[in-house]
């Protein structure tokens, strides 16, 4: 089995990816004026990213510091989805 990561470049597409697709559809849910609740479900989802997606900078900028602790770093690896 090869387990080689993406490329950098191809995880932040799927992750531009993702978002334009939020944007998308709370776009779509806009302009057909849907119901407050359909639109703030959409927020609500897009938000979660957001901070999913902020969240893994933190640990990764947290990763590649040298003066983080190694057991922190065994906490970050951990944590991090494969």
């Amino acid at each position: 089995m090869n387990n080689v990561p993406p490329p950098v470049d191809g995880i932040s597409d799927g992750i531009d990816e993702l978002i334009e697709e939020h944007l998308a559809r709370l776009t779509e849910k806009v302009n057909e004026r849907s119901s407050i609740p359909e639109i703030a479900d959409e927020v609500s989802s897009l938000n979660d990213l957001l901070i999913s997606y902020r969240l893994r900078d933190e640990l990764l900028e947290q990763l590649l510091d040298r003066s983080t602790a190694e057991s922190r770093r065994q906490q970050i690896l951990a944590t991090l989805p494969g």
